[in-house]
């Protein structure tokens, strides 16, 4: 399958989700907005590393907020309101981003 993505072949909807079964079965496509922010305080130890092993496999990991619910405000911009932990890989296949709730 990466033969092919390599070789400039179109990827769709199919080979990603093939792809993910395969690679990371925890993960699902993420179908939201994209608003999140990194998460810096209180992150555990296990995810830490998951998100390191990651890393060194070569995807763009990382543990964020997903922001789900939000006020925009002319002054401040996005408010959360209602947040989830969750390590983020952005740029899959170079098409979507993935997300595994913690």
């Amino acid at each position: 399958m990466k033969a092919r993505l390599n070789e400039g072949h179109n990827v769709d909807e199919n080979y990603i989700f093939e792809r993910l079964v395969e690679e990371l079965p925890d993960f699902d496509v993420y179908y939201g907005s994209q608003l999140w922010q990194e998460k810096e305080d209180k992150v555990d130890r296990k995810h830490l590393v998951e998100v390191k092993k990651l890393r060194r496999s070569g995807y763009d990991a990382k543990i964020v907020e997903v922001i789900e619910v939000y006020e925009e405000d002319d002054f401040f911009g996005i408010i959360p309101i209602k947040t989830k932990d969750a390590i983020v890989i952005e740029n899959y296949l170079d098409k979507v981003a993935l997300v595994k709730y913690i």
